[in-house]
């Protein structure tokens, strides 16, 4: 740790700034009044455990927000999901803010919008800014950008920049007239086939007739676009038929509607004229079930969920109008404006999604919408019509009197409107507020919105409050901390390499996210995360990608981007090849590797799904990468399923858990994390409603992961695979969370369901149950150990005994204990008294083991002896012999040595069962055995064992020759020969 890592992990960020400002305490967090900018009611929060403050007006419960998938209660929105930021661009909400707040609201009603806003008056405002005749009069204002239209456009943007800037004001001060920005995304998607597979959700039972299945990859053409249109607004679906409701004189659109389904679906629709009763009209019925399953989870059932496919939402906006076009002549209508006469067009909808996509498509094609609300009422009639929102907008874009955009050099375009009305009261209550990533805006139902921008850590508040330089800042801290300053660091905030390779890992995720949502050579990835059933929600919110099937994309990527080729290998992403005599092993070769000049790089993830790795910080670690291109390698030198970062000056794999950045304010609101093993079951859980999973990645759970969940909770769920080493896994992980006070639940997964990922996806409602149902952990292995050994025979009973006491041993609650000893000798029908003894000898003696002991540290052990101890459990699980070539001299200690070479003997004279092999250890070999035996290795595949062997050899020879060249005791001659074997080894791939 560096020693501003370490001063950060022992200041107290709330004393220090509560030494210059009056902080008050609510909850976790402290509360005070923003030292950058006047205030009368307290927005700087301070965060302890994040290390972090931040000033942030806020919004009252019920206020709503623009994401991806219509408006959202700002109390409603969680870590993880995106919003649309206040330059109408996507992004990410990293957290959310909840406070009590006794002040001043401003309710705000825009032009064209007569649905207010309520916010704190101390929450930040875009505006346009300049001259105080045109910020605080919109016709003025409207005027003069009339009068630009005569420049040419980047003359005519230059001036408004100039005159015209962007600014942020405090609610508080908002007046009439002045004018706000509605911004717009102007992301374009053009799809060109929908593939409705993911839309099925619906299960037919395996009895009966199957209903036919219509295509399922259709063509986003004119005719599928007015299909979807006339359905969202003719439209209704039942589980067997969807069905459109038009008027006795529609005819005419009668056909038109059948002729489509026939056309995209080869379905024959029918019409039913109603002549009787109530209800009169035309209802045309296509009868399909998994159509109507298809359309309910495609645009909404019932009419207040009704909207354009999310998926749709970007597309070019040519497309998008003909689906507005299609809803018009389904259910709007035509008026004529009160002063102008101008014709005008509407749509009435009870559906707030929907009302705003159709603003959007508007808005996009130059037309200029007015959105009014109609409140619930009665009719003459006494039918009751629900709260609707009038969307309309002139067929003449020049007759609104609202018509300007504003673009920014960067792009980014927004909708002019003006204030027009506004008003302040007195609230007491719950706010709320969003921090968003990167630009820290987000956008209202009718403006956007920003923060005050003071933000930072503790040395951020000392610099911009105190006026210090950072090295003042570090040594101020340092005295305060007792961190005795090493003075070659001073001048550095961090260590520059470690600083970039964060860098370097974010440009990396960044790259094979894009790689795989938007450029086509991710296909193959995106239909593969669509076979396994990760939705577009979850490859957003972890920020998954894909490594294309080449050489070095991302190498020149980072190289352009400015960083060396030695820091990119040493962050895990190239690995170095060097071509000194042309010849390289076939064995660590890459198949069709070119003809590459000496010291070439090439990238480590190819081929590959890729998983970033974070901190609680969000900041990357490192990543996983899951195999899809089968023809990366070929079949003898098929690299593993799963790879993850080599060790690095910023990832350690036994320091980390995948998943914990994205759903650590689940765990913390629950007091409970859910310990998955691999990032498919932490994806599936998450997706299944249960977001507070973490996964473990294949490895024995380590003493700093433990750490790690016990910032956040208390409570641990663990669900590891069905599997022998799943349950044993589950023994291994119990000793480490009784030793740090977490209580433990565990999960028996149903039969047939293999893992968590299987049973989130087949029954997502089941395994919320499940989760939610876990049971203590003991009771779980006392029951899957006693299932094992089914026999009631005195055979089987010491069998489960010798599994069982041991566990039970480590129990460090005396009344717990003593629960689990009783419920243990009624199961196996012996005393308690024998179980206590049992336990007693147990303890007595120094041969037990390491299952049930918490696994070593690894920073405590060397690189060689975790070599050795991965090794040895490769031999053992898989039954490998070692090559001739092969020197026990490499392993360490010498216990392993010696169990090494016995293994060896017995592996070349016996094929089969290692009981016969365990029991002719000596007592003080069966400890490191068992240790072996079920320590969690990559993948369970023999080929990748054998490729594994091949590795750990390789690196337990180069270990060795590092070792020697750093005693230097060898003449120059053999040291020589060293360092040219050294790095022989080390280049290779």
């Amino acid at each position: 740790m560096d020693q501003v890592a370490e001063i950060k992990s022992r200041v107290d960020i709330a004393q220090i700034i509560g030494e210059k400002i009056a902080l008050k305490q609510r909850g976790q967090r402290f509360l005070g009044l923003c030292p950058f900018h006047s205030e009368k009611t307290p927005s700087f929060t301070v965060s302890p455990e994040m290390g972090i403050y931040k000033c942030f007006g806020c919004f009252p419960a019920g206020q709503l927000v623009r994401t991806p998938f219509g408006y959202h209660k700002i109390e409603e929105v969680i870590v993880g999901e995106y919003v649309l930021s206040g330059h109408g661009e996507i992004r990410k909400v990293l957290v959310t803010h909840e406070r009590q707040y006794n002040g001043r609201l401003a309710t705000i009603q825009m032009s064209q919008f007569n649905e207010p806003v309520s916010l704190t008056e101390d929450h930040m405002i875009y505006v346009v800014g300049g001259a105080r005749l045109y910020t605080g009069r919109y016709k003025y204002l409207s005027k003069r950008l009339n009068a630009y239209q005569k420049y040419p456009g980047q003359k005519r943007n230059k001036k408004i920049w100039r005159y015209f800037p962007i600014q942020k004001v405090r609610a508080g001060s908002l007046k009439k007239g002045m004018t706000l920005l509605y911004p717009l995304d102007r992301t374009v998607t053009d799809i060109k086939v929908l593939d409705l597979s993911p839309y099925i959700t619906k299960k037919w039972p395996p009895h009966g007739k199957k209903p036919l299945v219509p295509p399922l990859q259709v063509k986003i053409d004119e005719n599928l676009l007015r299909l979807l249109g006339y359905y969202i607004a003719e439209g209704s679906n039942h589980r067997a038929y969807i069905r459109f409701s038009l008027g006795n004189h529609e005819e005419t659109f009668a056909k038109e509607i059948l002729k489509l389904i026939d056309d995209i679906f080869g379905i024959k629709a029918k019409v039913h004229r109603r002549i009787r009763g109530e209800k009169t009209g035309l209802e045309i019925t296509a009868c399909n079930s998994i159509l109507a399953n298809v359309f309910e989870n495609l645009c909404g059932k019932g009419a207040d969920r009704k909207h354009i496919p999310f998926v749709l939402q970007q597309l070019p906006k040519e497309k998008r109008l003909v689906v507005l076009t299609a809803i018009f002549k389904g259910d709007g209508y035509e008026i004529k404006g009160k002063k102008t006469w101008t014709l005008r067009k509407a749509i009435t909808t009870i559906s707030k999604v929907l009302s705003e996509q159709l603003i959007d498509i508007l808005l996009v094609n130059g037309f200029f919408p007015s959105a009014s609300i109609q409140n619930p009422r009665y009719d003459k009639l006494g039918v009751h019509h629900k709260k609707a929102i009038s969307i309309s907008w002139s067929t003449d874009p020049k007759a609104s009197r609202f018509h300007h955009f504003y673009e920014t050099k960067e792009g980014q375009l927004f909708w002019l409107l003006p204030i027009q009305k506004i008003r302040t009261i007195d609230f007491s209550g719950k706010v709320y507020n969003l921090t968003v990533d990167k630009d820290h805006s987000y956008s209202t139902s009718s403006f956007a919105v920003a923060n005050c921008g003071s933000a930072g850590d503790v040395f951020t508040f000392l610099e911009k409050h105190d006026g210090m330089t950072f090295v003042e800042a570090l040594e101020f801290l340092a005295e305060k901390t007792g961190v005795k300053l090493d003075r070659r660091v001073v001048d550095d905030r961090l260590q520059q390499a470690e600083k970039q390779i964060f860098e370097i890992n974010h440009l990396a995720a960044e790259f094979y996210h894009y790689i795989l949502t938007k450029h086509r050579v991710g296909q193959k990835a995106r239909d593969y995360l669509k076979s396994r059933r990760i939705a577009q929600s979850a490859i957003e919110t972890f920020n998954i990608g894909y490594s294309p099937n080449q050489w070095d994309n991302l190498f020149k990527f980072l190289i352009k981007k400015g960083y060396q080729a030695e820091l990119i290998e040493q962050a895990g992403l190239a690995i170095r090849r060097t071509r000194s005599t042309g010849q390289t092993s076939a064995v660590f070769q890459p198949a069709n590797l070119p003809a590459f000049q000496p010291d070439h790089f090439y990238d480590r993830f190819r081929g590959r799904a890729m998983f970033p790795l974070r901190d609680v910080r969000g900041q990357v670690l490192g990543f996983a990468g899951r195999l899809i291109d089968e023809e990366v390698y070929p079949e003898r030198n098929r690299e593993a399923k799963y790879i993850n970062s080599p060790e690095t000056p910023v990832y350690h794999k036994a320091k980390n858990l995948f998943g914990i950045f994205e759903n650590r304010e689940d765990i913390r609101k629950k007091n409970e994390a859910v310990l998955v093993e691999g990032e498919f079951d932490c994806l599936s859980s998450w997706q299944a409603g249960v977001r507070n999973a973490v996964a473990v990645k294949g490895t024995a759970l380590t003493v700093d992961q433990v750490k790690l969940i016990r910032r956040y909770a208390r409570k641990v769920v663990v669900c590891l695979d069905a599997d022998s080493a799943g349950q044993e896994a589950l023994i291994r992980s119990l000793p480490i969370l009784e030793h740090h006070g977490l209580s433990s639940r565990a999960i028996t997964l149903p039969a047939g369901e293999k893992d968590p990922d299987e049973m989130a996806k087949s029954s997502p409602a089941k395994w919320k149950e499940l989760v939610e149902k876990s049971e203590n952990a003991y009771g779980v292995i006392i029951e899957n150990t006693l299932k094992k050994f089914r026999e009631d025979t005195v055979e089987a009973k010491r069998q489960a005994g010798d599994v069982l006491v041991p566990l039970l041993s480590g129990i460090n609650n005396a009344i717990e204990q003593d629960h689990w000893i009783n419920i243990l000798a009624k199961r196996l029908g012996v005393r308690d008294e024998s179980i206590r003894r049992q336990m007693s000898v147990w303890k007595q003696t120094s041969v037990s083991p390491a299952a049930f002991k918490p696994p070593e540290n690894e920073d405590s052990l060397s690189r060689g002896e975790i070599l050795s101890r991965y090794l040895l459990g490769l031999a053992i699980q898989f039954r490998l012999p070692m090559p001739e070539n092969f020197n026990l001299g490499w392993v360490e200690p010498v216990g392993r040595r010696k169990l090494m070479g016995l293994l060896g003997e017995f592996i070349k004279q016996v094929k089969g069962d290692f009981r016969n092999f365990r029991q002719s250890l000596p007592p003080e070999l069966v400890e490191l055995f068992d240790e072996a035996a079920l320590a969690i290795l990559k993948g369970e595949d023999p080929e990748i064992a054998k490729s594994e062997l091949e590795l750990t050899l390789r690196d337990l020879e180069a270990e060795l020759v590092r070792n020697q060249l750093k005693d230097g005791k060898l003449p120059a001659v053999a040291m020589s020969r060293l360092a040219a074997r050294l790095k022989q080894l080390v280049r290779k791939d």
